[in-house]
């Protein structure tokens, strides 16, 4: 008797490129964003796929680029620690965030012929590393011995050898997924963002988001808090050293930081003007604004002594690199001026240029050189 599944059959990349009349090669090319395919076909391809709800089989994008996007997960504990579950839970959504699948295989430690066999079935799977949960140093060591071409990691275990990390990574690793779902959030809805949302965008339930979190405003919080590092990361060094040109520095540090307050800018409009923010969000946004003031100082006092000035810089030097660099001019330009970030840089610029030297000359003539 015939299936449902016989009756239905899953559609293949040749019902696709039938529909959509193209050969199956432009529909594969289509799959692998080449860039060889003419925006009419790639449209029809799309469509194609859309209607027929079709999904590219892993296995065989696998075989075909000669490469896996599997993971294999090697459960010596039992399933009795609530610590090493977590961690599962957690490279499961590390591994969707990029974009590979995992597989389980729970095991008894203290059979090595279990760990034999439960390893030779992710291998046969061709993993493209094995992660061995709760193990001691006899399972470590036959599991990388029977897996001398793949890497291994072990968690939670007693062995603490090479390929050794704990809890907190694993851990870790779930809430930066969750932050950067949170981050996508905040730039498509600001903090109208909901738990629902990020947990959508996350592949998550909204139980793992609270596994986490305690309150939504915490998760976005810690989202808007997570950009600072990256933020500072990215801001161009002025070298004493090397007698660096100071326009060029303050023409490069405008661009970047403007570039980067188009998305950070709006949300933190958002978070500003909001007169119903949580205490959570009300000393995010503070500390937020303690950060973005303390570099700007530091960027006024680097190009004031870049300028070969001495001592504090000038109060207008100050007021002009703040007002100039701030997320706030960046939205004004955009919003009022009708421009974007690259005039509210070019702007930025020639403001500071012009404050540079005008002080400077100041500077000079009372002879404080």
């Amino acid at each position: 008797m015939p299936s449902a599944r016989d009756a239905n059959p899953l559609p293949s990349i040749r019902d696709v490129a039938r529909l959509a009349g193209v050969s199956h090669m432009t529909v594969s090319r289509v799959l692998n964003d080449s860039p060889n395919v003419s925006e009419q076909a790639r449209a029809r391809v799309e469509n194609a796929i859309d209607e027929l709800r079709f999904r590219p089989s892993s296995t065989a994008r696998a075989l075909a680029h000669g490469r896996t996007r599997t993971l294999g997960v090697l459960d010596a504990t039992g399933g009795l620690l609530y610590g090493p579950s977590r961690t599962i839970s957690a490279i499961e959504l590390a591994g969707r965030d990029l974009g590979y699948s995992v597989m389980i295989a729970a095991v008894d430690a203290a059979d090595l012929a279990s760990v034999h066999s439960a390893l030779e079935h992710l291998l046969d799977q061709d993993a493209a590393g094995v992660i061995v949960i709760g193990p001691s140093a006899h399972t470590h060591d036959a599991v990388a011995e029977a897996a001398p071409r793949v890497p291994v990691m072990t968690m939670h275990g007693t062995h603490e050898g090479d390929g050794f990390i704990g809890q907190t990574l694993g851990v870790q690793a779930a809430v930066d997924h969750l932050v950067r779902a949170a981050t996508r959030a905040l730039v498509d809805r600001g903090f109208d963002a909901t738990v629902d949302d990020v947990a959508q965008l996350a592949g998550v339930s909204r139980r793992t988001v609270f596994r986490y979190f305690a309150t939504r405003d915490d998760l976005l919080a810690t989202a808007i808090l997570a950009g600072v590092p990256a933020f500072d990361a990215n801001l161009p060094k002025y070298d004493h050293d090397h007698d660096t040109d100071w326009r060029s520095w303050v023409s490069a540090l405008c661009g970047i930081i403007h570039g980067m307050n188009g998305d950070f800018g709006r949300m933190l409009w958002d978070l500003m003007t909001r007169h119903d923010r949580s205490e959570r969000l009300s000393a995010a946004a503070e500390e937020i604004d303690r950060y973005r003031r303390k570099r700007n100082d530091n960027v006024a006092v680097t190009l004031w002594h870049a300028l070969g000035c001495t001592g504090r810089p000038a109060a207008g030097m100050l007021h002009t690199v703040n007002a100039h660099l701030s997320p706030y001019f960046t939205i004004a330009v955009v919003r009022d001026a009708n421009g974007d970030e690259a005039l509210a840089a070019e702007l930025a610029e020639a403001a500071i240029v012009d404050a540079a030297e005008r002080f400077r000359a100041q500077h000079v003539a009372h002879g404080r050189t």
